[in-house]
């Protein structure tokens, strides 16, 4: 009967291996890995112990979304992002920030959904 590793409480008795080359950096995308992705960022939100963590170390001392603390935003969920592309994520924040703030949200609401916005984007989830 084939290896069991349970059994023989080795898995390297097995010929189960923990190369570099065996692992797989790069999981597929699916439905379920999107609804849990989802998920988490509804939960970072929403959780305001940690979204003022997360929120505070953004900021800096400036309450309000600006351009310095949005590219940190952005670079926390794309930390390999280059400079073109994030100008023109800061500029696309600033915009939902701007009509956020023309419409009355308090800075709270504006930080949760910028927070949401880049949490919720698809790609920074890749190892």
């Amino acid at each position: 009967r084939p290896c069991d590793p349970l059994e023989t409480g080795d898995t390297f008795a097995c010929g189960y291996t923990l190369a570099p080359s065996s692992i797989r950096f790069q999981a597929d995308s699916s439905a379920g890995r999107e609804a849990v992705r989802i998920q988490i960022c509804r939960r970072l939100v929403s959780d305001l112990s940690v979204f003022n963590r997360l929120v505070t170390e953004i900021r800096g001392s400036d309450l309000t979304p600006n351009s310095v603390s949005l590219a940190t935003l952005i670079q926390r969920f794309y930390p390999s992002l280059g400079e073109p592309s994030i100008d023109e994520a800061v500029q696309a924040f600033q915009k939902i920030d701007n009509d956020m703030a023309a419409a009355g949200e308090t800075v709270l609401n504006r930080w949760q959904i910028l927070v949401l916005t880049a949490c919720e984007s698809p790609g920074w989830e890749v190892l």
